[in-house]
């Protein structure tokens, strides 16, 4: 069911007046989003494999960005409950703590 879900985010997207990198962004998305109501560690896997995470899942390093995911999307989630003007979604990032995602981009806030 998985991968027909999959299928048709793909087939969706292929006729789209979109660049070939929003494209795949947008599928990105939405695969992410086909597990975002779902059991935890699936998303977390189909997390890693979408952003080719260069650590294994089950090493220290693996278990440590799992945990900081994890509390990356409950934020995510309590925010987009509110129902404002904007949601929150995952991205590349959502494996850092506020402090790396300021390191990593450069960024003040």
């Amino acid at each position: 069911m998985k991968y027909f879900i999959i299928t048709l985010l793909v087939i969706a997207f292929v006729n789209c007046n979109l660049t070939e990198t929003d494209e795949i962004l947008v599928v990105q998305q939405n695969i992410l989003n086909a597990y975002l109501n779902g059991p935890t560690e699936p998303l977390f896997k189909a997390f890693h494999g979408i952003f080719e995470k260069p650590y294994e899942i089950n090493s220290e390093l693996g278990m440590h960005r799992y945990n900081v995911f994890l509390n990356n999307l409950n934020l995510i989630k309590e925010h987009n409950e509110q129902n404002l003007s904007w949601k929150m979604g995952l991205n590349e990032f959502a494996d850092l703590s506020e402090e790396e995602f300021k390191q990593r981009t450069g960024s003040e806030g």
